[in-house]
């Protein structure tokens, strides 16, 4: 045994002597200076551009290349440095050599810089070093992969310090580039883990101006189990990143290479609109808290498809879990996705600063699939209102329950909601559907009372257009958003400025109704109870539906008071400038755009007014006949209303009023007292003169004593409307 040892020794002092040997011969053949001539020589002739180093050393255990650097295409003075490095090492072991294995001690960058640049035409300034690659190569790089090795390939420490890769797209202006990168992977091995710390901060910079830096950390623990990708491992133990306030930390792990298994944990902190000012400007003041995350996946590779277990998204005490497969081997991505959702509104209206007038209550909860079917809209679920509470403006919802069924992002409906509007109990329902282009719209709502001391700010906004005329409908400028709507609205007393009543009800079933009108068919229904419009322009202001309803009887006043007639007589001092209604209701019919007004009545103890007629949305032509039966009168005064909705015009229809008049008057259908205010209201309208009050007053003072002679009284006065000037017309 002794003898083997002693042996073995010799042996050893002769490789040493043999290694010394060796050494000092390659310095003998290859100093330093003939080393360097022969490397840029071979680099020259293989790069195609020029090369510089300071000194090259080679020995024993590794070569050291000190301030390399490559120029871009043509020589360093005509296009600049493609990439350059301080130094760069690689140190072998010898002593592994000798049992088939390579262990190098360490390889290192120290200051590499990279310059890419994409030019106008599309290339890289790196394309003429990447020579094109030929069957015979890929079939040969493709059977060496597959071979095993019997050498096993180490390393101490691989390394990159203080190096920088810059990027310029001179096609779209952007700039973008990775700097003070820095690498450490220690005690790196095919078969057992090993570590690696990656530090470098991010910079990007477009043509628009926008600039983010991001610098990024990470550090993680990997095993290639001997390059066996099944049973390959990373273990992530820190990603941070950071962006101005905005910080973001994961952690987790991967298995499996040819089907990665993927576990994910971590937080997003800081995230607010002034994080983000740069990158999206205009946001609405928020501030969001720690937002937690976590997922769990398993990809298909060869098969292209994905399965994701659990990913759950939560701030607070709102989450959202989604599970589902995906895929993506296709010529479109397709995805089939399961979501359940929990938000706590109160929690999320105090992360938003917008939202803190609100007074947001409640919570939303609820289960989703979607899937890539008919464009993305393939999304159904249902939601549930858990006691909501939301304040806009004057109004306030609470108590709100009920659900939301989901058949399609097209498709949304509630059969049942309820709730309190102002304290007071009311249910609605709901449908949409988008028709191609038409939203059909179902609504139904019942509210048992309705009390407010100002009209909400939105209604009561009022332009020039507003202020010059009140029944004018400002038209939508750009494509009108076209509706199918039916509704059946039912709300008890109703007080609110410049109008109250003991009841109100409103029915449509109109197509294609839209901001201007203009192409809607179907019909509109109203009922009003007894109640009062204290101050009918400001009633009607700003509120379309309202003008559209009320158009005939803003069109009468508007024309009665320029004709100096009043429709509305006030019956004492108190009642002045009110329009009280014991009731009133309308039937509006549309056919393209042009609304006939049928059987729309405005009744009151004083006067009775009923209109019909035309207006048309598209040229906002009127053409109208309204007649109005004041006090006692049984014998309306008739109008003819022309001109349009901006600028109505009227005057009295003397044909009709006559026949009525005289009709009434042989039926004995008048008595004295009623001649007299038809006479009166007559006389106001339309002649103005002497003789025409005294004509239409004397029917009624002298209280004729028969119908024939009353008929006869009344007739000459009428005959002097016919002698009226055409001044007194306007």
């Amino acid at each position: 045994m002794k003898k083997l040892l002693k042996i073995l020794l010799v042996l050893a002092a002769i490789a040493v002597v043999l290694v010394i040997a060796a050494l000092i011969t390659l310095k003998i053949m290859f100093p330093p200076e003939k080393l360097k001539a022969m490397a840029q020589s071979y680099a020259q002739q293989t790069l195609n551009r020029e090369v510089t180093f300071s000194d090259v050393s080679l020995n024993l255990i590794g070569v050291t290349l000190d301030d390399f650097a490559i120029s871009e295409r043509g020589t360093f003075a005509a296009n600049g440095t493609f990439a350059k490095a301080d130094k760069a090492v690689v140190k072998i072991a010898l002593k592994p050599l000798f049992k088939k294995r390579i262990e190098i001690g360490s390889v290192g960058l120290e200051g590499l810089d990279i310059n890419v640049t994409k030019g106008q035409d599309g290339k890289f300034n790196f394309d003429d070093l990447i020579p094109a690659s030929t069957q015979d190569t890929a079939a040969q790089t493709q059977d060496t992969t597959s071979t095993s090795s019997d050498f096993v390939l180490m390393a101490q420490r691989i390394y990159a310090t203080n190096c920088n890769f810059f990027y310029k797209d001179l096609q779209s202006g952007m700039d973008a580039s990775l700097t003070n990168v820095n690498l450490e992977i220690t005690g790196f091995n095919l078969d057992t883990p090993f570590d690696v710390d990656l530090s470098f901060t991010t910079d990007y910079k477009d043509a628009t101006g926008l600039a983010v830096t991001v610098p990024f950390q990470m550090a993680l623990k990997a095993n290639l189990a001997g390059m066996d990708m099944a049973k390959a491992q990373v273990t992530l133990s820190q990603l941070a990143m950071t962006y101005k306030n905005i910080k973001f930390n994961v952690q987790g792990s991967a298995k499996n290479f040819n089907a990665p298994v993927i576990d994910l944990t971590g937080k997003v902190s800081g995230v607010s609109n002034t994080a983000l000012a740069d990158i999206l400007p205009g946001l609405p003041a928020f501030v969001l808290p720690d937002i937690n995350f976590s997922a769990s996946a398993e990809a298909d590779l060869q098969n292209s498809t994905a399965l994701l277990k659990l990913a759950k998204l939560s701030l607070s005490d709102s989450a959202v879990t989604v599970s589902g497969n995906a895929g993506w081997g296709g010529t479109t991505p397709t995805y089939n996705m399961n979501a359940d959702i929990n938000v706590n509104l109160q929690q999320v209206a105090n992360m938003a600063e917008m939202l803190a007038g609100y007074s947001i209550g409640g919570s939303i909860t609820g289960s989703l699939t979607a899937t890539d079917k008919n464009n993305g809209q393939d999304v159904k679920g249902n939601i549930a209102l858990n006691n909501l509470t939301v304040q806009y403006d004057i109004f306030t919802l609470s108590n709100l329950t009920g659900n939301i069924v989901i058949k399609s992002l097209a498709d949304i409906s509630s059969n049942t909601i309820k709730g309190k509007l102002n304290n007071e109990d009311f249910t609605t329902s709901f449908a949409y559907k988008d028709l191609s282009g038409v939203l059909d719209l179902v609504f139904n709502f019942d509210l048992a009372k309705l009390t407010l001391d100002k009209l909400p700010s939105f209604g009561s906004e009022t332009t020039p257009a507003d202020q010059q005329s009140s029944t004018a409908l400002t038209p939508a400028s750009g494509p009108e958003t076209l509706f199918n709507l039916k509704t059946n609205i039912n709300v008890g007393q109703i007080t609110v400025p410049y109008f109250t009543t003991q009841g109100f009800t409103l029915t449509t079933d109109l197509q294609k109704a839209s901001a201007t009108m203009k192409n809607t068919n179907g019909t509109a229904s109203f009922t009003l109870k007894e109640g009062a419009i204290t101050d009918l322009d400001q009633f009607v202001r700003g509120n379309r539906i309202v003008k559209i309803l009320l158009l005939p009887l803003t069109l009468v006043k508007k024309v009665s008071t320029a004709l100096g007639v009043d429709i509305f007589p006030a019956q004492n001092a108190e009642d002045k400038g009110k329009i009280k209604i014991s009731s009133a209701s309308g039937t509006y019919v549309f056919t393209t755009g042009v609304m006939s007004v049928k059987e729309t009545h405005f009744d009151s103890a004083v006067s009775n007014v009923l209109a019909d007629g035309s207006i048309n949305f598209r040229t906002e032509a009127l053409n109208m006949s309204v007649s109005a039966t004041v006090l006692n009168s049984k014998t309306p005064i008739v109008f003819k209303i022309g001109g349009t909705m901006t600028e109505p015009s009227g005057k009295l229809d003397v044909a009709k009023t006559t026949t009525s008049l005289v009709k009434n008057l042989l039926n004995g259908k008048l008595a004295g007292d009623a001649v007299s205010g038809t006479g009166s209201a007559a006389k106001a309208a339309v002649s103005k003169t002497a003789d025409v009050g005294k004509n239409a007053v004397d029917v009624g003072t002298n209280a004729v004593k028969d119908t024939v002679n009353t008929a006869t009284n009344v007739v000459k006065g009428i005959g002097s409307l016919f002698k009226s000037r055409k001044s007194d017309e306007k």
